[in-house]
């Protein structure tokens, strides 16, 4: 999934969320849903790889709520930028156009759910196809000289 977030001109915060999988749009809905920051939703012409587009936007009053759930913040031109605090590890691995990248990064959300949303904006962020995470941190990488490396 990858979810390109923006602020509109009245302060309300946009999500375009772009998946090939069904199930990633229900727990997105369920995630905003459950924490009441489903505001509104409709479908987008999808991208040119053929993943299908939905958008949500968070009202103004709400985005600081959703940034305390969602495990980071949003910078001004309305980037996600994760930070570390409670909840559960997950991977958040680097989607490619054939498969799987070399790219992870650890981050904390509540659920599955969660994980789902802060990782497809972490996607954004980073400037990848999408992401997908997996419940536990990161595998760490063994380095030339031994060293362990996570989120490499």
């Amino acid at each position: 999934m990858l979810i390109v977030s923006e602020f509109t001109q009245s302060g309300d915060l946009r999500l375009a969320a772009y998946s090939y999988d069904q199930t990633e749009f229900q727990d997105l809905e369920l995630f905003l849903t459950r924490f009441g920051m489903l505001s509104r939703w409709g479908p987008l012409p999808g991208d040119e790889h053929g993943r299908e587009c939905r958008a949500y936007v968070i009202w103004k009053k709400l985005i600081s709520t959703f940034e305390s759930i969602i495990g980071g913040e949003f910078t001004e031109t309305g980037k996600f930028k994760p930070k570390s605090g409670a909840g559960n590890e997950f991977a958040c691995e680097e989607i490619v156009l054939g498969g799987r990248g070399g790219t992870c990064e650890t981050i904390s959300a509540l659920d599955l759910a969660g994980a789902r949303a802060a990782c497809g904006l972490l996607a954004q962020t980073r400037g990848w196809f999408g992401g997908v995470p997996k419940p536990g941190p990161c595998p760490r990488k063994r380095g030339k000289l031994g060293a362990d490396h996570a989120n490499d």
